[in-house]
């Protein structure tokens, strides 16, 4: 069985393609993508779109109105490509990955800006310097830009867990007691 990013994939990759060629907003398609998963995501609407009464054109119209709402427009307003994935993610039965789509379409844009997005886990929340200092870090590190963000989590003790695209620097203290308890069983 195919996983969601496998099914995502080729979406997010025609669509970064179609509005790189065709000199399209990146960031307004990132934040119609988001849209269109926050809405998809919702669970009244995947019981609407499970439901066997449920026609792909009523759904179709449904979702287009939904975000169309949002985005205080008409929904003749949205723009055609847009409207077009809609309609082939309800046709291929493909809304449920709507959400990876558009988290794919963000890593294809962030790569092609020459940017990552990573996230930081704490034990305790950083204050804005910290913050600062650790992005710069991070920055250097990679020799890119960086959009940094931060979390807590208690459970790791103390220091830090960074997940930046598929890489993972986890210097936790949980991870090290972790590394020991297993050195001494050995």
């Amino acid at each position: 069985m195919l996983s969601a990013a496998n099914l995502a994939r080729p979406y997010a990759r025609a669509v970064f393609e179609f509005a790189r060629a065709n000199a399209e907003d990146l960031a307004e398609w990132n934040r119609a993508l988001d849209l269109l998963a926050r809405i998809a995501g919702d669970a009244r609407l995947a019981r609407f779109a499970a439901d066997p009464r449920t026609g792909a054109e009523q759904l179709q119209q449904t979702v287009l109105a939904t975000v169309a709402a949002a985005k205080r427009v008409a929904a003749e307003q949205l723009p055609p490509p847009f409207v077009n994935l809609v309609k082939l993610l309800i046709h291929n039965r493909r809304l449920s990955v709507a959400g990876e789509v558009a988290r794919l379409f963000a890593a294809h844009r962030a790569a092609a800006e020459d940017r990552i997005a990573a996230r930081m886990t704490t034990a305790i929340e950083l204050d804005a310097a910290q913050q600062q200092q650790f992005t710069a870090a991070l920055r250097k590190k990679l020799g890119r830009e960086v959009e940094l963000e931060f979390a807590v989590d208690e459970e790791i003790i103390g220091g830090a867990v960074v997940r930046a695209g598929d890489s993972v620097i986890d210097a936790s203290t949980r991870a090290q007691l972790s590394q020991l308890q297993r050195a001494i069983a050995a």
